[in-house]
């Protein structure tokens, strides 16, 4: 089977079920759900022994551990691996790596995916870079409409064909599961994600109700705190899978980013699974769910007011949570479908 579609993660993600970022998990959704699999090759690095899924080509053997302009050296390994076949790239999140590659093989069709926002990215922060992948790339992706706003600033033109909204996503649970009383709380444990206001919230939340639990979740060693409860369980990482089967058991999540998050996902996630979700107004947040307690202002006072409502009225957390789960719209065979379209009108 002629192997026609490329994919190329960013060389600092993970492909492994360990360590799997935002990008990996991305792709390997879209790729387990997708009907062009079987023409689709992922490449990427993987520092374990099992990959997200099948279809990899690992690069880590051939990637030395010290270079400079990585991202160039990365995409040149990537150009002398790809399969003869190949006609379409889809980049992730690496605009650097689409100038290199369009400069190299103007013939292929290049398709490149924003996670992040692009003014903060190498090869997309100037206009001029920008304007140059809008006339360039055959199609443009971002994972939320907040993250294609940031890309046009500046631009003349605000729209374009060549551009399209694809949420993140996951397959929907067949039921509602079964709550119990526990709070959840995963991402870099640091105050860009609002740790420190969640963890105080919580542990007065946790003094308050002693039927009520909490599990916290992220990895990050540069920032230290020390929140404790006999009913808290801080983890410095876990397992998407098991970041999953907690977010089924748990009843409120909270999200109280004070940075621009691009999209959310542990959001869309939590909603996705009956959650009542607390979150900030910040980036591409609020496009994670319809239904959602939005904090004006994120800090501690605000957090434990939201979570208390939450806990004295049962019929509002219930409500919250059903209406999360049964009226949620964004899910993986839609927009597998969307990106399969896509790429389709490239191979024809």
């Amino acid at each position: 089977m002629n192997k026609r579609i490329a994919i190329l993660l960013p060389y600092k993600e993970d492909y492994n079920k360990n360590n799997a970022g935002s990008a990996s998990l991305w792709v390997k959704d879209f790729f387990e759900n997708s009907k062009l699999k079987k023409i689709t090759t992922i490449y990427g690095i993987n520092t374990k022994k099992k990959s997200l899924s099948k279809n990899f080509v690992n690069l880590n053997n051939k990637f030395p551990l010290f270079t400079f302009k990585k991202n160039i050296y990365y995409a040149n390994l990537f150009l002398k691996n790809i399969h003869k076949q190949t006609k379409i790239i889809e980049i992730h999140n690496r605009p650097e790596i689409f100038h290199f590659i369009k400069k190299q093989n103007s013939n292929y069709k290049l398709i490149l995916v924003f996670h992040n926002n692009p003014l903060l990215i190498r090869g997309s922060k100037k206009i001029k870079e920008r304007q140059d992948i809008l006339n360039k790339c055959s199609n443009i992706i971002f994972v939320s409409k907040w993250v294609q706003k940031k890309f046009f600033e500046g631009l003349n033109n605000k729209k374009s064909k060549k551009c399209s909204v694809i949420y993140p996503a996951i397959k929907r649970l067949n039921k509602f599961p079964e709550k119990k009383n526990i709070i959840t709380f995963f991402g870099k444990l640091n105050k860009s994600k609002g740790y420190d206001l969640a963890g105080e919230a919580v542990v007065n939340i946790l003094k308050k109700y002693k039927n009520w639990k909490a599990v916290f979740a992220g990895n990050e060693e540069r920032e230290k705190y020390n929140f404790t409860h006999k009913n808290l369980k801080i983890y410095k990482w876990l397992s998407h899978d098991k970041i999953l089967k907690l977010l089924k058991k748990s009843s409120i999540c909270l999200v109280p980013s004070v940075w621009d998050e691009p999209f959310g996902r542990i959001s869309m996630e939590a909603s996705n699974y009956g959650n009542a979700v607390i979150l900030s107004n910040k980036g591409g947040l609020s496009e994670t769910s319809k239904y959602h307690i939005k904090l004006k202002n994120p800090d501690v006072t605000n957090i434990f007011k939201e979570i208390n409502n939450l806990i004295l009225d049962k019929k509002k957390l219930s409500n919250l949570q059903k209406k999360s789960f049964f009226d949620y719209k964004i899910f993986i065979e839609k927009s597998v479908k969307n990106l399969d379209h896509i790429k389709m009108k490239n191979i024809k």
